[in-house]
């Protein structure tokens, strides 16, 4: 059996990126012959958006031949009301109690609940005594949308909720226990494998699609067979790429400007690009100045990124200087200097004599 899964995908209207990114997932599913596709969580990102949509995303869950399994998240615990129909492939884990099986495999899942630690750790337990009691010999698997706090990553991780706690565990608490998956929703970040004990792992393959400007590059998706270890795979979705270009003395703003551009045609047609400028600039020898570059990047940029950030500084006062140029052609006549080590000379001595003007 081949499994695929993600979590926090955050749908708000059908036809919008995330939507996109869902029918993208579907066709990765059917592509690698997937058999059971999980969201582990936050498929919507309000209830009430599930509501306007249900009637649209059934034709496209039927599309999928295999199974789907859904898990309430944080954001969207109260869309998913007992008796709602979602295709005649989909099933949602609305009970922790009641599994579901899919040949020899067990699904268990933990819908969204705003309970403590020690109430959340309480019910694995009961849960894994239900397991074992069920049976011991299968494969279990877990669904799981929540924060595993003793590997809490970046505090950007679960896009813009970093002032409370939604579902936190410890791997100690999965640890000895029946499940041989834990796939986790809510971190968004990226895909990440820990491995609790060997060949017992939770998962998160992180938001499929960029959910905020924290989620940078491509998107994964989480594809196994039982028995083996996770794997990420990439998905053509939205997302954003940091782009970050160093403009030097030595440039004028025609390369420079192809220099971009060239970087722009590389990105992938679902990128946008979040752009940094830095370094050093003679106004003079680039033809611009500072608020000149910031304009030309405007225009320039108008489609094409997020955002841009213009921290490059002009330094033509400094170049010009008798002191500078003195060192500067010392540099170059120095024989036993290549030209990358002239290169990173000059760029130091730039930085150190702008640093002393600032």
């Amino acid at each position: 059996m081949k499994i695929l899964h993600t979590a926090d995908i955050h749908i708000t209207a059908p036809d919008d990126q995330r939507w996109q990114a869902l029918e993208v997932i579907l066709a990765a599913a059917r592509r690698h012959q997937a058999d059971v596709l999980v969201i582990s969580g936050d498929l919507f990102n309000a209830s009430y958006q599930g509501d306007r949509v249900r009637d649209k995303i059934r034709p496209l869950f039927q599309s999928f031949p295999g199974q789907i399994l859904l898990l309430p998240g944080n954001h969207d615990f109260q869309a998913f009301e007992d008796g709602y129909f979602w295709g005649q492939n989909v099933q949602v884990i609305l009970d922790s109690r009641r599994p579901i099986r899919i040949d020899n495999i067990y699904f268990w899942g933990l819908p969204y609940q705003d309970i403590s630690p020690e109430e959340l750790a309480y019910q694995l337990t009961e849960l894994n005594q239900r397991a074992q009691q069920l049976s011991a010999d299968a494969v279990h698997l877990l669904l799981f949308h929540g924060e595993l706090l003793d590997v809490r990553p970046d505090p950007d991780a679960f896009g813009d909720e970093n002032q409370r706690l939604y579902m936190p565990v410890q791997q100690d608490h999965f640890r000895g226990k029946i499940w041989q998956y834990v796939l986790a929703g809510h971190y968004h970040t990226r895909f990440k494998a820990y491995e609790m004990e060997p060949g017992k792992y939770f998962v998160y393959p992180g938001s499929p699609v960029s959910i905020t400007r924290k989620e940078v590059g491509i998107r994964k998706v989480n594809l196994f067979s039982p028995g083996h270890p996770p794997q990420e795979v990439p998905v053509a979705t939205f997302h954003y790429e940091l782009l970050h270009l160093t403009i030097t003395p030595q440039d004028r703003w025609p390369s420079f400007r192809k220099r971009l551009q060239q970087r722009l045609q590389s990105l992938p047609p679902t990128a946008k690009p979040l752009i940094t400028v830095g370094g050093h600039f003679d106004s003079q020898k680039l033809g611009l100045t500072e608020d000149g570059i910031h304009q030309a990047l405007q225009e320039l940029l108008r489609e094409e990124a997020a955002e841009f950030s213009l921290q490059a500084i002009d330094i033509h006062r400094i170049v010009s200087d008798d002191l500078f140029e003195t060192l500067q052609e010392t540099i170059k006549n120095g024989k036993e200097f290549t030209p990358e080590d002239q290169r990173e000379l000059i760029e130091f001595l730039v930085s150190i004599m702008a640093e002393e003007a600032g």
